[in-house]
């Protein structure tokens, strides 16, 4: 509940890459079914590369928490 309320945009993935949960307006046009798939499948292929090393990461333990921004509009 905490998590609902607070001014982020959060994700969850296991560790294998499966979706667990998700909350925030980035999310908003997302649907409920990509619940249970792996993050790959819920991005777009110009994206997944970045994914995949955010994923190797965690497995490696290098990270345990991966922050980017996204940049609206044309700045």
């Amino acid at each position: 509940m905490i998590l609902r309320h607070l001014p982020v945009q959060t994700s969850f993935a296991d560790e294998n890459g499966t979706l667990l949960w998700w909350h925030g307006n980035i999310f908003a046009d997302c649907e409920a079914r990509w619940i249970g798939q792996h993050v790959n499948d819920c991005h777009a292929p110009s994206s997944r590369p970045m994914i995949d090393r955010m994923v190797e990461e965690f497995r490696a333990g290098t990270k345990d928490a991966a922050t980017f921004w996204k940049h609206e509009g044309g700045a």
